[in-house]
């Protein structure tokens, strides 16, 4: 082949690329999410959903154990933030400091709520639920020994119970 009917066949295999470019029946949509309208789905069928932040650490986390959901929340440098979950009695709530130590939990327990404060070395200090008879209210030292119990008797009344440091008891009040 010539020069000439080489360059000839060149030229027409550009023009048919522009003419399939001009006239193709392909609509080309930008693929930049930002701008782009939202994807909206009915559902979304997942035992685990990790949400990430710009770093990689983990925001938040959906999932599922043996007793039901779990949505667990993280501070920005990928510690727990909050925590809600099912248990075998019911519901429960955790916070956490920015360390990512649990500082209060609320839950459920067989005769009602329960609030657990924790110090900072991760020990109950207080621990406020309902019992049998009523109300409790337990005191702890650091060290997570119960100190104080002031709860609901037998009979009804009010019911007083100190400890020593160590949890053993040192008086008590009817």
């Amino acid at each position: 082949m010539r020069i000439l009917e080489k360059m000839a066949y060149m030229i027409l295999g550009a023009i048919l690329v522009l003419f399939g470019s001009w006239f193709s029946p392909v609509e080309w949509k930008s693929t930049n999410a930002q701008n782009a309208m939202p994807l909206v789905v009915d559902e979304i069928v997942a035992r685990t959903l990790r949400v990430v932040n710009a770093n990689g650490n983990n925001a938040i986390i959906l999932s599922v154990d043996k007793d039901g959901g779990i949505l667990a929340v993280y501070n920005n440098t990928g510690k727990a933030a909050a925590g809600i979950s099912v248990t075998n009695s019911g519901g429960r709530l955790d916070i956490f400091n920015n360390a990512g130590q649990g500082t209060a939990s609320i839950s459920v327990n067989d005769f009602g709520g329960r609030l657990n404060i924790f110090n900072n070395i991760g020990k109950a200090v207080s621990d406020f639920k309902a019992s049998e008879l009523g109300g409790s209210l337990s005191i702890a030292n650091n060290s997570g020994q119960a100190v104080g119990v002031f709860s609901v008797n037998n009979s009804g009344g009010a019911h007083f119970i100190t400890a020593d440091r160590f949890g053993n008891p040192t008086g008590s009040i009817p």
